[in-house]
């Protein structure tokens, strides 16, 4: 039975709902508990707290870091961390600024090739990712849908993509844990390879979700005996963004693994 969802985004990063939204669906839904894993923001963390306390939950710290090992980019969540933590308020004002330059950078391609117009904006969120192109492509009519703006527009091998600089996965593992926090690889079936995962878990990775609307049950198991095999904790959620997503506590865990 799943009791806590440990995967969960809000406006804060590129979801749809506020963080009292996401707490109210999370009770809705029956939880326990919940972490809210904005992208490369803590901005919202303290009204989850407030308000899971209002509605009888458990609040887990969390935040979902944007890194890279070996060129590859993965996702990493971070739980149980010093929400007052100087290196992590740096590290995330850094990726913020990124992302925000990034998402100018993008938005001015779409603009010069007719895209978007050029009353286009940004919207006003902490931190700003490709999936609010996404939505502005849609709306626009350029594309249909999210999908579709994502294949055409916003993965690496198409014309208009821009990467980002990103920090070495290794380090923010080690980041998180002066923090006093663990980390998660982030839906691992979701394109990771296996050096990349190995590459982690050398580095003192805390754990994988095994639990992820992306795993079918044949990579649930497959990493649930990975985490076995080298001593690793399981997490899992629902990896909600909004309507179009997975639904708050479809996906986690039954009890809290830190």
């Amino acid at each position: 039975m799943i009791r806590h969802d440990l995967h969960i985004h809000t406006t804060a990063s590129d979801g749809v709902h506020s963080a009292a939204d996401v707490v109210m669906m999370a009770a809705a839904a029956g939880l326990s508990g919940l972490a809210v894993t904005d992208h490369d923001t803590l901005e919202g963390l303290a009204v989850v707290r407030e308000e899971a306390g209002r509605a009888g939950l458990v609040f887990t710290p969390g935040v979902e870091i944007s890194s890279a090992v070996d060129g590859v980019e993965v996702h990493i969540l971070a739980y149980g961390f010093d929400m007052d933590s100087a290196h992590l308020a740096r590290l995330f004002q850094e990726q913020i600024a990124r992302r925000r330059e990034r998402a100018e950078a993008f938005l001015n391609v779409f603009q010069e090739r007719g895209l978007l117009p050029a009353s286009a904006s940004l919207p006003d969120a902490p931190s700003i990712g490709r999936p609010h192109l996404a939505r502005l492509l849609v709306a626009r009519g350029t594309v249909p849908t999210m999908s579709e703006a994502f294949d055409r527009f916003l993965t690496p091998g198409t014309p208009t993509f821009i990467p980002k600089p990103l920090p070495r996965g290794e380090d923010v593992v080690e980041l998180v844990r002066h923090a006093g926090g663990v980390t998660s690889l982030a839906h691992p079936g979701h394109g990771v390879p296996h050096r990349v995962v190995l590459a982690l878990i050398e580095a003192g990775l805390w754990g994988v979700e095994t639990d992820h609307p992306a795993h079918d049950d044949m990579l649930r198991d497959y990493y649930n005996r990975l985490a076995d095999q080298h001593g690793l904790g399981a997490t899992g959620g629902s990896d909600f963004h909004g309507p179009a997503s997975s639904p708050v506590g479809s996906h986690g865990v039954s009890e809290l693994p830190f």
